[in-house]
């Protein structure tokens, strides 16, 4: 498999374990991004520089992670 085919697959997957959990990741770290690396929450922050700076502490790309905004909050558009 090639490595975008690769990436893009892991990413689907993070993409799908969020979604799954939504739920309590949304109690969890209600108001805060996230991102989301092998199936796990790896770093949050209410802030979106903060969040970046533990990516780069942790040695991990943020291009490899799915990062999202999570709200108990509904929106309407």
């Amino acid at each position: 498999m090639s490595l975008a085919m690769n990436m893009l697959e892991k990413m689907d997957n993070n993409l799908d374990w969020y979604e799954r959990n939504l739920n309590t990741i949304k109690n969890r770290f209600n108001e805060s991004f996230v991102a989301i690396k092998d199936e796990s929450v790896v770093a949050s922050s209410k802030n979106l520089n903060s969040l970046l700076k533990q990516l780069k502490q942790k040695k991990i790309n943020p291009n490899e992670a799915f990062i999202s905004f999570v709200s108990k909050i509904k929106t309407i558009f």
